[in-house]
């Protein structure tokens, strides 16, 4: 009789493995905003890996896939109608977009199950392999392809203050890492319970020793966490504070960049600068484009906004589109520019991450074979990166820009805080994603780059979320989508320098190095493997 292969022992994946992967998936969506149950993440894993304690590799990563599918399907349907009615896409190609990317990241969750599929010999280490691959992969998907870090699951614990401090640590990795180690404990310990069998002394003890690490790691990180809150608190109250006054203009999307609203959208949001002011605020800020004109170039509507700083008597950090001549060439940005007080432009940071298609396209050629990427770009605008760590100076204090989602890469922030900015100002326009959960997603992320960089977050929003995030990552005065609104804050201007931001993303780098040593164990066992059944069936001929 021919042997049976370890891949051919195994049994198909079924009808009932799809089934526990995408209720996986559709957990671990129910974890993030709006939804919110953020303690859905610490067991939304459970049930793809349930299905993955008998599957091969193969099988694994196809389980994963269906995972990945299920959670970003779910997580990011806000793009279809975001494409839909602000890129004008047929509804073919802008579901045909949700798809791929949707698809391009559910490939990460299939790797992670293809890993721990791979280790399935290995019942101990399986359990210390989901968080390593987990994070690495985490890590890696913020860099490959420009990077999408996109909710990653530690983001979904934004509200649980003491738990969320080591991140001035380990980045929200470390979070995340905590999260898929329980995972992985709470599956093993079913697996278990559920073969009725008695466990091998080996496992059981190594089993228990893991156990002792998460709960040592859980431990360390409350008391870490409740520690620092009041440390920084203390910390915050000791500062220097500056009033900074917010306003959220309320400007529809479709009329944005409409020439016949244009004067309104910038009369309107003068007026609300003029209430700001009102406040005695240090600085006032606008959202990203709230000036819809080329700053500079068009004389009479800059020559409004210099007048209304001038008035004010106070400094203006306002979003709007930039072009310069270049080398001949004429080259847009999407920027902030900061205007003093007398009215005189003080400097101008230009956004460094754009956004894929959004705002530029990756490859020019593409241009020519993909025409309909040509109107996504021309609804947002055709753009050129600036520098990345650019701060400006307001008055001798190092002011950190992000515009829109360049705040949830985590080097973003670290680089603008090594460059000596004390405060962290996030101006976007999140109109675009009209009222799905796609702004309470991307507000969530702002939090960790509060507490990594230990640096208040200011965050000016056309249409919403505005707020501020102090240094301990708590949430104050976040206001409602689709309303005017005018806030001011005092707040305080830090200048601590924490491990993250000292260090970087040497945790994430560490579990990468350990994702590599896996799939290196990975492919000798498979080599091992597929010589003894070539030797099996030698010796079966004879």
């Amino acid at each position: 009789m021919k042997p049976q292969s370890p891949e051919n022992r195994q049994h198909p994946f079924s009808a009932q493995g799809v089934f526990f992967a995408v209720v996986s998936g559709l957990l671990l969506t129910g974890a993030f905003p709006q939804t919110g149950m953020a303690w859905l993440a610490w067991v939304a894993l459970v049930p793809l890996l349930r299905v993955l304690d008998s599957a091969s590799v193969r099988q694994g990563f196809y389980a994963g896939l269906a995972a990945g599918c299920a959670h970003y399907f779910s997580l990011l349907y806000w793009l279809v109608p975001t494409l839909r009615t602000y890129g004008a896409l047929p509804w073919v190609l802008a579901v045909g977009c949700f798809l791929l990317l949707s698809l391009y990241l559910a490939f990460y969750l299939g790797v992670f199950a293809a890993v721990y599929a791979g280790v399935r010999n290995r019942p101990v280490l399986r359990i210390l392999v989901a968080p390593v691959a987990w994070t690495a992969l985490e890590y890696v998907r913020a860099f490959i392809l420009s990077g999408f870090p996109w909710e990653p699951v530690g983001c979904s614990q934004y509200r649980i203050l003491p738990l969320i401090q080591m991140a001035d640590l380990t980045g929200v990795y470390g979070i995340s890492f905590l999260v898929v180690l329980f995972n992985s404990l709470l599956a093993w310990a079913i697996y278990r319970l559920l073969k009725k069998e008695a466990f091998p002394a080996a496992e059981t003890v190594g089993a228990f020793l893991l156990l002792v690490l998460f709960l040592v790691m859980a431990v360390s990180a409350w008391f870490y966490g409740t520690w620092r809150l009041k440390e920084v608190s203390g910390a915050m109250a000791d500062a220097p504070l500056k009033r900074i006054a917010v306003v959220q203009g309320n400007i529809d999307q479709n009329q944005k960049w409409d020439a016949a609203f244009r004067d309104a959208t910038v009369e309107k949001y003068l007026a609300l600068c003029r209430r700001a002011a009102d406040t005695g605020p240090d600085l006032v800020v606008l959202p990203e484009t709230a000036m819809p004109f080329y700053f500079l170039y068009d004389g009479v509507a800059t020559r409004k906004v210099l007048t209304a700083a001038r008035e004010a008597g106070t400094w203006f950090l306002a979003g709007a589109p930039a072009a310069a001549t270049e080398n001949g060439a004429v080259k847009y940005y999407n920027s902030a520019y900061l205007i003093t007080p007398q009215g005189q432009i003080a400097g101008r940071y230009d956004k460094t991450h754009l956004v894929p298609f959004g705002e530029f396209v990756p490859l020019g050629p593409l241009r020519e074979w993909l025409p309909f990427v040509r109107t996504i770009v021309a609804a947002a605008g055709d753009f050129t990166a600036g520098n990345v760590g650019q701060t400006l100076e307001m008055g001798g204090l190092p002011l950190g820009v992000q515009i829109c989602y360049e705040i949830i890469f985590p080097y973003q922030a670290r680089r603008i805080v090594q460059n000596g900015a004390g405060l962290i100002i996030n101006i976007t326009n999140d109109a675009w994603y009209g009222r799905t959960s796609a702004p309470w997603q991307h507000f969530s992320m702002v939090v960790f780059r509060a507490v990594e960089t230990r640096r208040a977050v200011v965050r000016s929003a056309n249409t919403g979320i505005s707020g501020y995030i102090a240094p301990t990552g708590q949430i104050i005065g976040a206001t409602p989508l689709f309303v005017e609104s005018v806030k001011t804050w005092a707040v305080p201007v830090m200048q601590t320098t924490t491990v993250y931001c000292r260090y970087g993303d040497l945790f994430a780098k560490g579990c990468l190095v350990g994702l590599i040593l896996v799939l290196w164990y990975i492919f000798r066992t498979a080599r091992g493997s597929g010589k003894a059944d070539q030797k099996l069936q030698g010796i079966s001929k004879h």
